[in-house]
């Protein structure tokens, strides 16, 4: 019961924009794991449509291999964002992250929203990394993504397969064949 009144809770903060939570209780993948770190839900929402300046979808995060714009201004790719935005607002908190987990060399397709107030949110397809000694291990997290903004220390972790999945892949359905 206490783990659906946490998951509840960091939904509500989530999708409202409220206060702090720390200590948060988090189940990912059936792994229960406890954390001290604390997140800041109030500065990680949802962007709406009138918020983002334009948007990339990128390569091999953190040395890019190549990205694809969207701008708002264009029809198609307002569609694509609005679709990519109404996941977000119904994407389910889970919790923090580790963010002292290693960036791998080559890192998954990351969505860059980039904000008219100049900030920068990224978001990516979720791993869970567990270290021993000097080997670190990432297995992918399906079905969940993590939400960031480019210049905070918070991460969030989000259950939303169907922007797992988007950007596994299917971006490329919406954008590259509009692009080309």
């Amino acid at each position: 019961m206490r783990m659906l009144t946490t998951m509840v809770l960091a939904i509500a903060l989530f999708t409202t924009g409220c206060s702090t939570v720390s200590n948060t209780d988090k189940v990912v993948n059936g792994s229960n794991a406890n954390k001290s770190s604390v997140i800041q839900p109030s500065s990680m929402t949802a962007p709406t449509l009138s918020e983002i300046k334009d948007a990339k979808v990128s390569l091999n995060i953190p040395s890019p291999n190549g990205s694809t714009s969207l701008t708002p201004t264009s029809p198609h790719d307002r569609a694509v964002l609005q679709k990519v935005i109404g996941w977000l607002q119904t994407a389910e908190a889970v919790g923090d992250e580790d963010l002292h987990q290693p960036m791998p060399s080559e890192g998954p397709t990351t969505l860059v929203l980039q904000l008219t107030n100049g900030m920068e949110i990224l978001i990516q397809p979720a791993s869970n990394c567990t270290t021993t000694g000097n080997s670190t291990v990432c297995k992918y997290a399906q079905g969940y993504v993590d939400f960031q903004y480019a210049d905070s220390t918070h991460k969030l972790r989000l259950h939303s397969p169907e922007l797992d999945t988007w950007l596994l892949g299917t971006w490329k359905n919406d954008v590259q064949s509009h692009h080309s």
